[in-house]
């Protein structure tokens, strides 16, 4: 099954864990970072959706990749989410590693901020593990 991006819009204000962040004229939902964004141009009467992550792009939020808006049209937006923050909490533990390696070789070191870079892994590793779960979930609740 394929969903077009108006009819995942449609299934992110249906998810009771999607954050309401409407703001005239835009209409938006916000989920694990994954902000779903719908639009409707009056001159050109159109209704323009798009997916943004904010876990990219610094002080912009950046627009998804073509094939990570295939994820969503193919599994719609709960799945899409998932699968979504998924690679965006490897991302962060790749980034969080790197830092820590180079915080253990500095000199003079910084004990405090080398555990706060270890508390972040950690609950980056727990926030996988938990959105993990949730992916086999519903694919036992699918079959």
């Amino acid at each position: 099954m394929s969903f077009s991006l108006n009819e995942i819009f449609e299934q992110s204000k249906l998810d009771r864990f999607s954050v309401n962040v409407n703001a005239h004229p835009f209409e938006g939902r916000l989920l694990y970072g994954i902000k779903i964004v719908s639009c409707y141009r009056i001159k050109e009467k159109i209704n323009e959706v798009t997916i943004l992550n904010t876990q990219k792009g610094g002080a912009f939020y950046e627009e998804v990749s073509p094939s990570e808006y295939d994820s969503f049209k193919v599994f719609g937006w709960i799945h899409g989410v998932y699968i979504l923050s998924l690679s965006n909490c490897i991302l962060k533990m790749d980034k969080l590693k790197e830092t820590l390696e180079i915080e253990e070789i500095k000199e003079p070191r910084r004990p405090r901020y080398i555990e706060g870079v270890e508390n972040q892994i950690t609950k980056t590793k727990a926030l996988h593990l938990r959105i993990t779960n949730k992916i086999n979930q519903l694919k036992n609740n699918q079959l």
